[in-house]
């Protein structure tokens, strides 16, 4: 089916049980074909991934009624509420202040939002290499650092290093550019950085290693030789770039950013935790007070051994997070998957807009599930029980304890509890 033929279709069935809503549903669909089309989507794929019109349309309306006339359910759902074991509870969808104004608004955010954290994720990544391209007379590149006079004993150090701090330090500035970054817990309070170059004469002249310690502060990572005319050349296929790092525990936070190498990170006990990656993977374990965690076309995957607080940031990737106990953490994606457990009582807010999103409750004191979708499923599995419910509305169970918002346009979303 073509885009024309699904919106028309769309477009009589709307007509049919629900004029008053037809142009905003309308919009709302328009801006999703135009935003997965971008994506790379053909006009089948996105009206497969859209789902039957028919069975949404019928579904609408019947939250439409609901809401004009104040009912929550038939009778026999209200039975089956009352003699459920969990006692779910669902508002309908005034309650929630939900309409198409509403949600179309919701998706102008989320694709606003989007925007923006593209532009975020790729100056973050790339922020050190502008800096570091603006001033040839950098004190730490010598004089001979130059292309076209390059020798095979000024590559020594481009090919392998190893750096130790003298002092205490408390910070940690990583920018690998190209390079994939390793970091794991050292055997003393020292910060240990190996780097390795296994490319070609000309890839390793290419890039230079540094090291610097001032004030607490290590900054450390790749930069990119000059060329006579003061310019960093880009070159970023065919490199074999690691740097490995082994810090103390304890840190006061941990920096790195990346163009294009994956960055991979265990057992970092840190007060701090950011990760940026153009386009490489994010994998994080340990124990942190607070995580930012940015990638454009990677994914992310995080898992942390301790109540803390979290930003993760996807344009194209899935983000995949476990927490041993509670959390409050933020996620977006575009395309890509949300997965999240969780212990304790925790605050969780995700949103994509095809992609689906599942939160896992582990010893939580109930549940407060505020949702939206407009063509995915929408279920709740608490103790062997399995229910399905409107495409927007609100669930609680128990005592709230757990606050999760869970907004996607075509994807399913699932709460196991």
């Amino acid at each position: 089916m073509t885009k024309q033929e699904y919106m028309n279709k769309l477009a009589k069935a709307l007509e049919k049980k629900v004029p008053d809503m037809k142009d905003e549903v309308l919009e709302d669909y328009e801006a999703h074909f135009t935003m997965a089309m971008s994506e790379g989507k053909s006009e089948e794929e996105v009206c497969e991934d859209l789902g039957d019109i028919d069975e949404f349309v019928s579904e609408f309306a019947s939250m439409e009624e609901k809401r004009n006339s104040g009912n929550t359910g038939d009778e026999s759902e209200k039975k089956e509420r009352k003699g459920s074991k969990h006692e779910y509870y669902t508002y309908n969808a005034d309650d929630i202040g939900f309409d198409g104004t509403a949600f179309a608004n919701t998706l102008g955010g989320l694709g606003k939002g989007i925007s923006e954290m593209v532009d975020g994720i790729v100056n973050s990544a790339m922020s050190f290499a502008k800096a570091h391209t603006c001033n040839c007379d950098d004190e730490s590149f010598d004089e001979d650092f130059v292309e076209g006079e390059y020798t095979e004993e000024s590559a020594e150090d481009s090919v392998l290093s190893t750096a130790d701090n003298e002092g205490k330090a408390n910070k940690l500035i990583v920018e690998a550019d190209v390079a994939d970054v390793s970091i794991s817990v050292s055997d003393d309070d020292l910060i240990h950085v190996h780097y390795e170059n296994d490319g070609t004469l000309k890839q390793q002249l290419r890039y230079r290693f540094y090291f610097k310690e001032e004030n607490g502060t290590i900054r450390t990572g790749v930069r990119r030789a000059y060329t006579k005319s003061g310019y960093v050349r880009m070159h970023y296929s065919g490199q074999a770039i690691r740097l490995s790092i082994k810090v103390p525990k304890g840190m006061e936070s941990i920096k790195i950013g990346s163009a294009c190498g994956d960055i991979d990170a265990k057992d970092i006990d840190s007060g701090e935790v950011a990760i940026s990656s153009a386009s490489g993977d994010i994998r994080y374990s340990g124990k942190a007070d607070s995580v930012n965690f940015n990638s454009c076309s990677g994914d992310i995957r995080c898992k942390v051994d301790k109540k803390f607080e979290g930003a993760f940031n996807s344009v194209s990737g899935d983000i995949q997070l476990v927490a041993s106990d509670s959390l409050k953490a933020h996620m977006n994606t575009t395309s890509g998957d949300i997965k999240v457990e969780c212990s304790g009582n925790s605050n969780v807010s995700m949103n994509t807009t095809s992609g689906d999103l599942v939160t896992k409750l582990n010893n939580s004191e109930g549940f407060a599930l505020k949702y939206n979708t407009l063509s995915g499923d929408v279920i709740v599995e608490c103790e062997n029980e399995r229910r399905s419910f409107p495409k927007a509305g609100k669930v609680k169970h128990g005592n709230e304890g757990t606050v999760i918002a869970a907004n996607t346009v075509s994807g399913d979303i699932r709460l196991i509890s």
